[in-house]
């Protein structure tokens, strides 16, 4: 099915990657993995300014001083990790018949040569948040009410399918295979799992309770439903997210940087049909933050597939990383998993293709959870 590929598009004032940069896919990809989006965003009013009568510079140069403080913190990471996740897979698009216009503007927002003069970004953030707002005008006050947690962007039903329901993003396929459980001798029949179970398996929420690659194992282990015993497929995808709320114990990095995704075996005397059986390893890609109702903010760290921490591009055209700043110099540390708290582990698919390295041997499974910074 023809995908829509918004890569070439461009905002009123900001080029995309594959304009700014024609036919330089390395470029691209090293643009969207170490260049994020400088903060803030364009409003086109803002109640503060209309109630100061003793302010004496134009409202044109106020908004323009007021959208460096303009908090769309959370539109800034869930640019990060689309970014993210096309350096890694530039063809991640969506098919022209399920994108709606809010998945249109993110991919736009995301493929924009952003990250080097904040009135180009807070542009491009303009555009995306009347989009998701559904409004021709933006004021301060919309976007303090409309309060974005990174969460509710990923669940917004408008855009689902990049965040939640894209193929890339699901571990387990619609295939399944089931047969009588009160009849062990019947044959598997393939089938299609329902919409509703679907999402439930695709649905990961971990504690920490049990290792990583049991806890995302199991889900290709046999679950009764009704009569029957149902097993889903491994759809082995590019990316996959996990909701991570330890509870008695933090895991540290080491222990969930990476595994090795397993699928139910079946013996060739049970089914008509092959399965492949081969393990990938998935790679921790990315870590968000969550934040919550006492102030704290989303934040967001990627990592190379070989585990180390993408230290972001500084740029003198404004400031990044602002969140993880703030709160160093508050606290004189930085935040790490192994906090109590609410994460979201973003994780990637390295090829095993024969005659490649293992990736056992090149991933840092002990290397820092962050680097340094200047």
């Amino acid at each position: 099915m023809q995908q829509k590929n918004t890569s070439n598009e461009t905002t009123d004032i900001v080029k995309s990657l594959k304009e700014a940069y024609p036919g330089n896919i390395v470029k691209h990809a090293h643009c969207l993995m170490i260049v994020r989006p400088l903060e803030g965003c364009k409003v086109d009013k803002s109640l503060s300014i209309i109630d100061d009568p003793t302010f004496k510079q134009s409202s044109a140069t106020r908004l323009r001083q007021l959208a460096f403080k303009v908090d769309v913190t959370s539109i800034d990471v869930a640019l990060t990790l689309l970014r993210h996740f096309l350096s890694l897979n530039a063809n991640l698009g969506i098919p022209e018949d399920r994108i709606t216009p809010e998945e249109t503007a993110f991919y736009k927002a995301a493929w924009s040569n952003i990250g080097w003069k904040s009135e180009e970004d807070h542009e491009v953030k303009y555009q995306l948040v009347k989009k998701l707002l559904g409004t021709e005008e933006l004021s301060e006050e919309d976007v303090n009410k409309a309060n974005f947690p990174v969460e509710s962007i990923f669940s917004h039903q408008r855009l689902r399918w990049l965040f939640k329901e894209h193929p890339c993003l699901n571990i387990a396929s619609h295939t399944i295979i089931e047969k009588m459980v009160d009849d062990p001798d019947t044959a598997w029949k393939k089938g299609q799992a329902d919409l509703e179970t679907f999402l439930q398996v695709n649905e990961l929420k971990w504690d920490g309770a049990l290792t990583l690659e049991i806890f995302v194992n199991r889900r290709f282990a046999g679950v009764k439903k009704g009569n029957h015993l149902r097993v889903h497929f491994s759809a082995r995808p590019f990316f996959f997210s996990i909701l991570y709320e330890p509870r008695n114990r933090c895991r540290p990095i080491s222990e969930i940087r990476s595994f090795q995704m397993a699928g139910y075996t079946l013996k060739p005397d049970q089914v008509d049909f092959v399965c492949d059986n081969r393990k990938h390893t998935y790679v921790l890609t990315a870590v968000i933050r969550l934040g919550d109702e006492n102030g704290l903010k989303d934040d967001i760290r990627t990592y190379t597939y070989k585990g180390k921490e993408i230290k972001p591009q500084q740029t003198v055209g404004g400031r990044t990383e602002e969140v993880a700043r703030l709160e160093y110099e508050a606290t004189g540390k930085r935040w790490s998993i192994e906090d109590k708290g609410r994460y979201m582990l973003f994780y990637y698919r390295i090829s095993n293709r024969e005659g490649e390295p293992n990736p056992e041997t090149y991933i840092l499974k002990d290397g820092p959870e962050f680097e340094p910074r200047d």
